[in-house]
């Protein structure tokens, strides 16, 4: 999505930031990272369930 919205930022000069297409390509973008986030932090806690992994105990001295 990067490559994208640089042809498009390269396309348009200074006037990029305004532009729909622009928009739309930043937006789907940053929505796909939280995604990719949502679906690791699931991934994880799925895997820490099944496992039956016992809680990770911190103690400071």
């Amino acid at each position: 999505m990067e490559m994208i919205a640089g042809n498009i930022v390269y396309a348009l000069g200074d006037k990029y930031f305004y532009n729909v297409t622009y928009m739309v390509c930043y937006t789907l973008e940053e929505s796909m990272e939280m995604l990719g986030l949502i679906l690791l932090i699931y991934s994880l806690l799925d895997y820490i369930i099944t496992q039956k992994l016992k809680p990770l105990k911190i103690e400071f001295k």
